[in-house]
């Protein structure tokens, strides 16, 4: 159709994952935009599939999103923003089921969903993340092992390239109630994290 290319692919990954995608390429703006009807990527039990056609608008090393979204295990990943110079992307998670990583590493024999926001800001040198995370009924064998059927996270606030500031709450129907608030570095420096254990089960001990 004139200087749009259509494509329709299958494709077998080295690490086992099959591909299938179908759209069109076509010019922009000096640059190109790739429109996709269908996105699908299965391994093992583990899927995701484009739960809407989406298109995205490429210029050299900018990309602009006009929103993707993407079915992954059942929970929803959306995307929608610019990745330029200047980093303007919004993400939004819900019911994200952590079962997922168990298609790769099952001995985690992870439960429980995952909902939460983030805007990314700044410039690709210099990040900059707004997040606001909460996940539900989360286990793990490891947790279990430690007298802990589940947990209740809940999690804001901002990273940069090179500190994390958390303001974090974590509850358990045995009785665990803590909270952790404070600077993380992610390279070098201190960490000041202050965290209060408000109350512990003695039967996990």
């Amino acid at each position: 159709e004139g200087a749009t290319t259509n494509f329709d692919a299958k494709a077998a990954l080295a690490n086992g994952a099959d591909i299938t995608t179908a759209g069109a390429l076509s010019p922009e703006s000096g640059g190109y935009r790739i429109r996709l009807n269908n996105l699908a990527l299965a391994q093992g039990r583990l899927g995701a599939r484009l739960v809407e056609p989406a298109s995205a608008l490429v210029q050299g090393s900018n990309v602009t999103l006009d929103g993707v979204v993407m079915d992954i295990g059942g929970g929803r990943v959306e995307a929608r923003g610019e990745i330029a110079e200047k980093l303007d992307l919004n993400v939004l998670v819900r019911a994200l089921p952590l079962a997922i990583a168990n298609a790769v590493k099952p001995e985690l024999a992870l439960g429980g969903m995952l909902d939460g926001t983030a805007r990314i800001g700044g410039s690709r040198q210099q990040p900059q993340v707004n997040f606001d995370i909460n996940g539900r009924s989360i286990s793990a064998r490891q947790l279990r092992d430690a007298g802990l059927s589940s947990l209740t996270v809940e999690a804001r606030g901002t990273s940069s390239a090179s500190r994390l500031d958390v303001n974090a709450s974590v509850t358990s129907p045995e009785g665990l109630r803590a909270t952790a608030q404070g600077a993380v570095p992610l390279d070098n420096g201190a960490i000041d994290l202050a965290v209060n254990l408000q109350s512990f089960p003695l039967g996990v001990l």
